[in-house]
């Protein structure tokens, strides 16, 4: 796992000021691809992949950041001594979800 990032210089920044290959849709999540650039996360399939720019790639899709992980669980069971990188999910956010509940993943 990267080292973890100092996130000021990211603060109010937009997508297109932090991805130098040109996916700056802003009708696309960039969840994954904005901590991809954060911390370096660069396997395929990335951001320079899909534009086809010449940048520092970032991965885009978050099943394969889980994907890449070690160990994926839910926050309660994590170690919590250690970094982890963390998700966090709003079940309001997928289809025919009735009611607000949050989960987060780690890895």
């Amino acid at each position: 796992m990267a080292a973890i990032p100092n996130m000021e210089p990211f603060l109010g920044k937009n997508i297109n000021q932090i991805c130098g290959n040109g996916l700056h849709d802003p009708k696309l999540n960039h969840c994954a691809h904005f901590v991809s650039h954060a911390v370096g996360l660069a396997f395929p399939f990335n951001c320079r992949q899909l534009v086809g720019g010449k940048r520092e790639p970032a991965n885009i899709r978050v099943h394969e950041v889980f994907a890449m992980c070690p160990l994926v669980g839910i926050w309660q069971s994590a170690d919590k001594t250690k970094d982890q990188l963390n998700v966090y999910r709003a079940r309001a956010h997928i289809r025919g979800a009735r009611s607000w509940s949050t989960l987060v993943y780690w890895c």
